[in-house]
């Protein structure tokens, strides 16, 4: 009788597959001019692409400001829905306004791909907050940058 791949259940009854979550990836490389940059990107459990940050950084420091942020605001994010070029869907989040109005609804997010229909966007976008949700603490601490002293 073949083996299946997996773990076993505590209860010795059979294999149990592993919960696939999703992941948050941090990169650094360069941009289509060949500037250096750093960026994040959040995939689906099943390994999709959800989102994108809005913006490349120019340093760690900057990525890692901008993840702590999207962690901590999270639940408070604003979201557009935008037809492009008169036929294609996208979503961008921002962050809510700050009373120093430095960072006053900056967009942190976008998704990672169009959508043909509105419909289509909307459930694309419905699916990165709950995404954001389902990410433990240590999934955060994997990507972000170790604070440097200078």
């Amino acid at each position: 009788m073949p083996q299946e791949s997996g773990y076993l259940a505590s209860d010795g009854s059979g294999p149990v597959r592993p919960v696939r979550r999703p992941r948050l990836l941090a990169w650094y490389g360069s941009d289509a001019e060949g500037d250096g940059g750093a960026g994040w990107s959040l995939l689906a459990a099943n390994g999709r692409e959800l989102a994108r940050g809005a913006v490349l950084y120019r340093t760690d420091r900057e990525l890692g400001d901008a993840l702590r942020e999207l962690r901590a605001d999270r639940r408070a994010l604003r979201y557009l829905v935008l037809q492009r070029q008169g036929r294609s869907w996208t979503w961008v989040a921002h962050l809510p306004g700050r009373r120093s109005g430095v960072r006053e609804g900056a967009a942190i997010a976008r998704s990672a791909r169009t959508y043909l229909r509105q419909d289509q966007c909307r459930k694309g976008m419905a699916g990165f907050p709950a995404a954001l949700e389902q990410l433990r603490g240590s999934d955060w601490d994997a990507v972000l940058p170790e604070p440097r002293r200078w």
